[in-house]
């Protein structure tokens, strides 16, 4: 079974030949140089497509695929998500990471104390990290912090060490 990353949603078209406009969930250059997308939507088949073409610009992708010529061909395929094998994205440096690759890692304050384990990245404008309680009690089983996911909160980042540290300002982690 292939390891499948998503790499964003189809947002809009650009022009008349078939380009279209997604909205990446990583920067748009780790993603520049795939050749085959798997397209999937909830009330829609998936489809296998084959890019023709590839840019980018910010954090947008613009794509054209094989065998859809114009914007009418295309159209059908708006908020169709896109996915990639893993495998065929470039590598990673080491200051960078997949947000999918947060969930499960433990996170301490910068001063060592254990906070908990993330859960999920809610995607959004910034992303937002969820953080489960750390104890097993039973009353904060469902309690977690919603911490924004920028450097200035979240300034260590060691995937290799599987450890995330963030600031613990007054309040920022209390759970809820």
């Amino acid at each position: 079974m292939t390891d499948m990353f998503p790499v964003g949603k189809i947002v809009g078209f650009h022009g008349l030949a078939g380009e279209v406009k997604v909205n990446v969930k990583s920067s748009a250059d780790l993603v520049g140089d795939i050749q085959t997308v798997t397209a999937k939507h909830d009330k829609k088949p998936s489809l296998t497509l084959e890019v023709r073409n590839s840019r980018t610009k910010g954090n947008l992708l613009f794509l054209s695929f094989t065998n859809y010529p114009d914007r009418t061909s295309v159209e059908p395929l708006l908020d169709y998500l896109l996915l990639v094998d893993r495998a065929t994205l470039r590598d990673l440096t080491e200051d960078e990471w997949w947000l999918s690759d947060l969930v499960g890692l433990p996170v301490y304050t910068t001063d060592g104390r254990a906070v908990g384990t993330i859960s999920s990245v809610i995607d959004g404008t910034t992303p937002t990290l969820e953080i489960k309680d750390e104890k097993n009690d039973p009353e904060n089983e469902a309690k977690s912090i919603l911490i924004p996911f920028v450097k200035d909160l979240v300034p260590v980042v060691n995937i290799k060490d599987r450890r995330i540290e963030v600031v613990d300002l007054p309040g920022l982690l209390e759970f809820q």
